[in-house]
């Protein structure tokens, strides 16, 4: 079983150094090409900024959607018994038709 166990995490291991060596060689890249990457960030800007108004990204924190859902919570006291809750709820609910538009 530990042989299994090495067997998989050398492998992992050969997987994880040669991703950290392609992240470093992008990264050295990077930094010797500041001209190349100042106008990648310039050229990426106004198109990143125009996707939500063209609608492929959503452009607002909160959706304007309404669901019109409610929740509502009835506690009954302990040992109350099913008609009590449903006498209670039937309140509940005629309160509630009376806000519903």
């Amino acid at each position: 079983m530990k042989a299994w166990i090495t067997k998989k995490l050398a492998k992992f291991n050969l997987w994880f150094n040669g991703l950290a060596n392609g992240y470093r060689r992008v990264v050295r890249w990077a930094l010797d090409h500041p001209k190349s990457m100042m106008f990648l960030a310039v050229a990426s800007f106004r198109p990143a900024l125009s996707m939500p108004a063209l609608g492929l990204v959503g452009g607002e924190f909160f959706p304007l959607e309404d669901n019109a859902e409610v929740s509502l919570t009835v506690d009954a006291p302990p040992g109350a018994n099913i008609d009590f809750s449903r006498q209670k709820t039937g309140e509940t609910l005629r309160l509630v038709e009376k806000y519903r538009k």
